[in-house]
């Protein structure tokens, strides 16, 4: 057994299998993972808890999303540039990565996890691999400030690129409105028939 107050003790393992189609390589991707995290050891039972984890997502430039089911559910989504990206997980809380798309990714969590993602087998568009995230109270004390600086520098990227973002907002919303319409005068077509 492990001590709970050994350092082993206090850290919790995550370990998932992916599987994969890069549907243009490194640009448009969609994943499936399964997987186990292992909770830190339980001062009363003296012994750690396993909780198994599934997510199906997608990759699209600039962005990603994916549902997460288990213990921790709901939506993970985030942003992403080449090589870089930033977001939100209900397994790890906010997150900040380095990758190489659809070959490696390094994430750090704000609840002091680091993670290594790696997927070394590709056949015909298919790929497989695995993630391993290492949770540590321990680590808290880096990867807060870390995200954190992040932050504001996004949030400054923000507010600079407002001027952009709000004219391209309007011509989506104006594109959802017209084919909104279309549906509607679709359906309406349809039933009048």
């Amino acid at each position: 057994m492990v001590s709970p107050q050994s350092g082993f003790g206090n850290a919790a393992v995550l370990f998932g299998l992916r599987i994969g189609y890069s549907f243009i390589p490194g640009v448009a991707v969609a994943t499936a993972e399964r997987g186990v995290r292992w909770s830190e050891v339980d001062p009363g039972t003296q012994r750690r808890t396993r909780e198994f984890y599934s997510s199906v997502g997608s990759t699209l430039p600039f962005t990603y999303a994916s549902y997460v089911w288990g213990k921790d559910k709901g939506v993970s989504r985030g942003v992403s540039a080449p090589y870089f990206g930033m977001g939100f997980n209900p397994l790890h809380g906010r997150n900040a990565f380095v990758f190489i798309p659809g070959v490696f990714c390094f994430t750090l969590t704000s609840r002091g996890a680091v993670g290594v993602c790696m997927s070394p087998l590709r056949f015909f568009g298919f790929f497989f691999g695995g993630s391993i995230f290492v949770n540590h109270p321990a680590l808290q004390p880096f990867t807060n400030p870390v995200l954190d600086r992040i932050d504001r520098v996004s949030k400054v990227l923000g507010r600079v690129l407002a001027p952009v973002a709000k004219p391209i907002a309007g011509v989506c919303e104006r594109v959802r409105a017209r084919l909104g319409r279309r549906k509607v005068l679709a359906a309406a077509a349809a039933s009048a028939r």
